[in-house]
């Protein structure tokens, strides 16, 4: 997976994780939003929809691909690890920020290993390979937001998302507002407090 960074300034780096048709930098005005001297790195997702990126594949019913998302997993975690590494991160601050496609991966990554991050932001996700239980995660905060109108997320999968990341002793806050699937100020207000309140 190629991804682009933006150097920052000070100990906190965020990485961004697009929306299905993203690109690696689309998410780095949300997150100069929420810490504008923080390293912002975005990852290209490289399965295509109709042309449109996205990080793991899903069938015509918009049903998600579960042999895509594995294996899509397994490769966004070696990236990131691999990042870490290269730019020379470890001992920062951490925070992954993931939007729709981008969060949903994102959980999964909770359930398939330990990281060593500190914040994940779940703009709109969906509960993903539900009854799998994710692995305990020291020390991590996840922010989850909903709009009440969003025609992709479900209110009874977004509480269950909940309940299944607090099973497994992750401290979980969430965000509910009217609006749709679009990313709201509000939201990003939401992530930005969460942010300086534990950095």
């Amino acid at each position: 997976m190629k991804y682009t960074i933006h150097q920052g300034d000070n100990e906190h780096v965020i990485f961004h994780l697009h929306g299905t048709g993203g690109t690696s930098t689309e998410l780095f005005s949300i997150g100069q939003s929420i810490d504008k001297n923080a390293t912002l790195i975005g990852i290209d997702g490289d399965v295509f929809e109709n042309g449109m990126r996205r990080y793991f594949a899903r069938y015509e019913d918009l049903s998600f691909d579960l042999e895509s998302l594995d294996k899509q997993t397994d490769k966004l975690y070696k990236t990131i690890t691999e990042i870490i590494e290269k730019e020379m991160l470890k001992g920062k601050i951490m925070t992954l920020l993931g939007y729709s496609n981008g969060a949903n991966i994102a959980i999964n990554l909770l359930k398939k290993y330990s990281l060593n991050f500190n914040h994940f932001i779940l703009f709109h996700p969906t509960l993903v390979n539900k009854g799998i239980p994710f692995k305990s995660q020291d020390d991590l905060i996840v922010l989850m937001t909903y709009g009440e109108n969003d025609p992709f997320v479900d209110e009874n999968s977004f509480k269950l998302l909940k309940k299944e990341l607090s099973k497994a002793k992750i401290k979980v806050k969430t965000f509910e507002h009217k609006q749709g699937h679009s990313l709201t100020r509000d939201e990003v207000i939401e992530a930005r407090k969460l942010v300086n309140k534990t950095t």
